[in-house]
């Protein structure tokens, strides 16, 4: 299994089938991929050594989105440690 990004950077892992078709890919490192478009391929091969691949196209996304909000406690726009509970 290759993950692929936008700029071309890639990491691969391998991945055992069994008998019913279901698989199970070992951990891959990410980390040098950038975040946004990524494209996962898998290219397997059976016992009689029949090849094929199928690839999908999925996201990265590394950065947390924060959402703060003011309920008006505090009245003078600075909170202290006795405002913030």
């Amino acid at each position: 299994v290759t993950f692929t990004d936008s700029q071309g950077h890639s990491a691969s892992t391998t991945a055992q089938v069994d008998g019913s078709g279901n698989w199970t890919a070992s951990s891959a490192n990410l980390s040098g991929l950038v975040d946004g478009a990524i494209t996962v391929k898998a290219d397997v091969t059976s016992v009689a050594g029949n090849s094929a691949s199928t690839s999908v196209s999925d996201s990265k996304d590394t950065t947390a989105t924060i959402s703060i909000g003011n309920d008006g406690s505090g009245g003078d726009h600075v909170y202290n440690k006795a405002e913030s509970t």
